[in-house]
């Protein structure tokens, strides 16, 4: 007797089930690239399709969340893309943004961080708190620390991705970094000033 394939079969790993076992790890997956609700929402929708189109190629060689966010990965880009070729859709970078370094050195010296979580409790509100800390990039500059510090792209593909240069992906990325160190000291590491 052949399986029903259909997306309500009832079988623990069937289509039906894949929204309620991976459906949060997607949307925070797409949320923290995409920094938008309703993008994230929609890349996760479409993942969701093209797994159920795409359902009798997986061969169970991987999780099926991995299989999932894998999908879910090539939605997410196709978003980036598309946001790329519209600007005007772009949130806008800050220009106002002001160097924290000056020739190559920290204007201020960073402070120690010796306030590292020492409970899972506080290793998850640390983790809260970075997405926060994340989300609140400029977009531009978000997408680059994620393609390359998180999903480990190289330059080539992110700079074609992006649509910029080698120099200005490394520039996002170092900005990048010293807003999530300066939000983090702030808010984590007590340094409210």
């Amino acid at each position: 007797m052949a399986r029903d394939t259909s997306p309500t079969d009832p079988s623990p790993t069937g289509p039906r089930r894949w929204l309620d076992e991976h459906g949060d790890a997607m949307y925070r997956y797409a949320m923290l690239r995409l920094a938008d609700p309703d993008a994230a929402a929609d890349a996760v929708q479409e993942a969701l399709v093209a797994a159920i189109r795409a359902r009798e190629t997986f061969r169970g060689a991987s999780q099926e969340r991995t299989w999932l966010i894998g999908i879910l990965r090539h939605k997410v880009l196709d978003a980036i893309r598309k946001r790329r070729r519209n600007p005007a859709a772009l949130p806008q970078d800050d220009p106002a943004e002001t160097p924290r370094f000056k020739d190559g050195t920290f204007r201020e010296e960073p402070a120690a961080w010796s306030a590292l979580p020492s409970s899972p409790e506080e290793a998850k509100e640390l983790r809260k708190l970075l997405a926060r800390c994340l989300a609140e990039l400029p977009d531009t500059m978000r997408q680059a620390l994620c393609l390359r510090e998180i999903d480990g792209l190289a330059t080539p593909e992110i700079c074609k991705i992006l649509d910029i240069t080698p120099t200005n992906l490394w520039t996002l990325v170092h900005r990048a970094k010293l807003r999530l160190r300066d939000d983090l000291s702030r808010h984590w590491f007590g340094e409210d000033g």
